[in-house]
């Protein structure tokens, strides 16, 4: 296990066992289709520091939920050990985004927030993926604020200055 935190992401975690063989109900927090693909590498475990690695063996869609073989997990008892438990890829493993100024969900959290008017308003410190669009929980001196990262309201991410400047809509973050 690397001893950077940061060198790894989260891309997924087991909601449940599916069906007497071992198969698994994925929630996928990566939209790269080919991240459970047969034969992809991950790592597997209750949480980053006791993750093991593990080879999926295979995958398929299921009434619009991805359903895994893990190898190693053949029984329904194997995989209700599995319940609830994350899915990890290493970070090099991610590749760029395919926009130019697009950047993956885990390098803007900790990134500071910023006004459009310069005002410091907090931290990012999750994400949390929407079909619309995601929303940012904020850390601010007054509690967390969930922001809606649209295009609209995201004026800037700036990953070297470790910076997002966004124009809220008014009310989110003053009364």
């Amino acid at each position: 296990m690397a001893s950077e935190e940061s060198d790894f992401v989260l891309v997924g975690r087991v909601v449940k066992p599916h069906g007497l063989r071992g198969e698994v109900l994925i929630r996928a927090l990566t939209e790269n289709p080919d991240r459970f693909a047969e034969g992809a590498e991950l790592l597997l475990g209750p949480d980053l520091e006791s993750a093991e690695p593990v080879v999926v063996e295979g995958s398929r869609n299921h009434k619009g939920a991805l359903l895994v073989y893990f190898d190693g997990y053949a029984s329904i008892e194997e995989a209700e050990t599995l319940r609830d438990w994350l899915i990890f890829v290493g970070s090099s493993e991610l590749g760029h985004p395919d926009e130019a100024d697009a950047f993956w969900e885990h390098e803007i959290i900790g990134l500071d927030v910023v006004h459009l008017d310069g005002t410091a308003l907090g931290k990012v410190q999750e994400v949390h993926t929407r079909p619309a669009q995601d929303l940012w929980a904020i850390d601010t001196p007054s509690g967390e604020v969930l922001f809606p990262a649209a295009k609209e309201l995201v004026v800037s991410v700036d990953l070297e200055a470790g910076r997002v400047v966004i124009d809220p809509p008014g009310g989110l973050f003053y009364p």
